[in-house]
């Protein structure tokens, strides 16, 4: 029997090239397109900036040092309320 000659060449354009192809794709777009990105944290109008750290040292985002370089600056720089 005869054989394609470009299936020795070309070998991704067979059944199996196409499903593993077909599953890299499926990762890519499930990965990258599936979900949305949030590279930074907006703050929202009227919240507490050393509550906003709180909740970060809290999910892990930030170091006990981090945090208290951070508490330690808005501490400082309070205004009192009049």
């Amino acid at each position: 029997m005869m054989m394609w000659p470009m299936a020795r060449i070309f070998p991704l354009f067979g059944l199996i090239g196409l499903t593993i192809m077909g599953f890299f794709l499926w990762i890519f777009l499930f990965r990258f397109l599936g979900k949305p990105h949030h590279d930074h944290h907006e703050m929202a109008p009227g919240s507490d900036p050393l509550e906003l750290a709180r909740e970060r040292f809290a999910r892990g985002e930030i170091s006990q040092d981090e945090f208290d370089a951070i508490a330690d600056r808005l501490i400082r720089t309070e205004k009192p309320l009049k």
